[in-house]
């Protein structure tokens, strides 16, 4: 796309525009690759105007993928208390509804604000076919809540739509 930059890494993506976001800070996506691709499908960007950008995507066993979550709150804690200028924004595909109480910082305060807030905005559908070998399960919608937007600043709006076709 014109304009844009990619920042990716495995089968995940971040596309970005410089000149809102800055250029890549190279000196610290070098200083935290390791610690920063989770369940190694993990993009992330660091830049020159205090941004951490991430696209996650967490283990799909809910017992695995609740450990994995806490396991990344707290090394994004971490660097944040490192550079408490960071802007840290994450699209995860969790594999399971998150509440942001679970993931507090050390003082036991909010580490960062996280929508959807509520089981009730739905961000996953999914139906299932006659072709699996699940009979009883063919025909059945299961509507989930596994997708999230974070951030270390209050998001203040969003917007959940179903999308037909």
């Amino acid at each position: 796309m014109p304009g844009y930059e990619c920042q990716y890494n495995h089968d995940s993506a971040i596309l970005y525009k410089e000149n809102k976001v800055g250029k890549m800070n190279i000196n610290l996506m070098e200083k935290y690759a390791s610690s920063l691709d989770f369940n190694k499908d993990t993009a992330f960007l660091f830049t020159n105007k205090n941004y951490l950008i991430l696209s996650v995507h967490l283990k799909s066993k809910k017992e695995v993928n609740v450990e994995q979550a806490k396991e990344m709150f707290a090394v994004l804690n971490g660097i944040k208390q490192s550079h408490p200028e960071l802007k840290i924004i994450i699209g995860m595909d969790a594999n399971n509804y998150l509440t942001q109480e679970k993931y507090l910082d050390s003082k036991g305060k909010t580490f960062c604000h996280m929508v959807p807030q509520t089981k009730e905005k739905v961000t996953t559908i999914k139906k299932r076919s006659f072709m699996q070998a699940q009979f009883k399960k063919a025909g059945e919608e299961v509507s989930e809540v596994k997708d999230h937007i974070a951030s270390t600043h209050p998001i203040t709006s969003y917007k959940i739509e179903k999308v037909n076709g």
